[in-house]
């Protein structure tokens, strides 16, 4: 659960060193969510299950500018 709100928090990180994508299936969300992640790359994926809406956001759980 997101701090500021009811929203969904999943975070996903590359652990082998590659570039790599992935699907990800999060209740709520209104469709899988494709991630592309470098090397080593953390990312917050922030899901609204009021209305399924998907959002990447930074580790402060704040919308990328």
């Amino acid at each position: 659960k997101s701090e500021d709100g009811d929203h969904v928090i999943v975070r996903g990180y590359e652990i082998n060193g590659v570039e790599t994508s992935a699907e990800i299936r999060v209740p709520g969300a209104t469709h899988p969510i494709m991630v592309s992640f470098a090397p080593y790359e953390i990312k917050t994926i922030k899901v609204n299950p009021a209305d399924g809406s998907v959002t990447e956001t930074n580790l402060l759980e704040e919308a990328d500018a």
